[in-house]
């Protein structure tokens, strides 16, 4: 059986139940391995520096997204499990990439393109995915006063800017695996990646400059997830 996977929380309110294998640990013990409460740059930095491996903002859930968290820890990785709203105001691709580099011992080069790429797919995510804007509206002036003004209004409606952002950074078969999860729509992957930038849509652009800093990209589930791989990233 795998070991319970301690959470501890940082805050105070209602809690949501907790998947078999995991539990609430009241006192931050040396086995707690992942921070939950309100969402800031300081509460995720902490959430990813030894000796925990990720952070999950508090946001009136049913605590779905505890068991894929809990994956990630058990594999050896670093995740965050954020909403809409905190993923498009903090830097959290930095922070990710930063806690990475310590956990991993990842160079700078490596940790730089790391960030690069997450800072697409985070984007995308939480624009294109969670908010469901699409790119279209950047193609002309008139279109992106428009997509400013959706922008704005759908940061503000409670129901999309609380989905959730899933970003996991974890070792798998001797390359860096990053993903990027969103709730939203979806889109045609397929017809993506044989575009690339021509596609438009949901990446369109981010697609091809994701796949210049990282070694593999695709998506899964839809298009809800991006999978990015960087070989030779972990030291033998």
């Amino acid at each position: 059986m795998a070991a319970a996977v301690h959470v501890l929380d940082t805050g105070t309110g209602e809690r949501p139940g907790l998947p078999a294998g995991m539990t609430w640990d009241d006192d931050g013990g040396c086995d707690t391995r992942l921070l939950f409460g309100a969402a800031d740059a300081l509460a995720i930095a902490r959430g990813l520096t030894a000796p925990y491996q990720g952070f999950i903002e508090r946001c009136g859930d049913d605590g779905s997204g505890f068991a894929r968290a809990a994956a990630v820890v058990r594999a050896g990785g670093l995740v965050l499990s954020l909403t809409t709203r905190t993923a498009y105001r903090l830097d959290v691709t930095r922070l990710i990439a930063d806690g990475a580099r310590r956990r991993f011992h990842l160079s700078e080069a490596v940790a730089g393109r790391l960030e690069q790429a997450l800072g697409e797919a985070v984007a995308n995510a939480v624009v294109h995915g969670n908010l469901g804007l699409s790119s279209e509206f950047r193609q002309s002036v008139n279109g992106l006063a428009r997509f400013g003004q959706l922008l704005s209004e759908r940061l503000d409606d409670p129901v999309l800017c609380g989905r959730r952002v899933e970003i996991a950074v974890q070792p798998g078969h001797g390359a860096l695996v990053a993903t990027v999860t969103d709730q939203g729509a979806g889109f045609d992957a397929a017809h993506l990646a044989q575009h690339g930038a021509a596609a438009g849509g949901k990446c369109g652009r981010g697609f091809v400059l994701m796949k210049s800093v990282a070694d593999r990209v695709a998506f899964e589930d839809g298009g809800r997830r991006v999978r990015l791989s960087f070989a030779g990233a972990l030291a033998p």
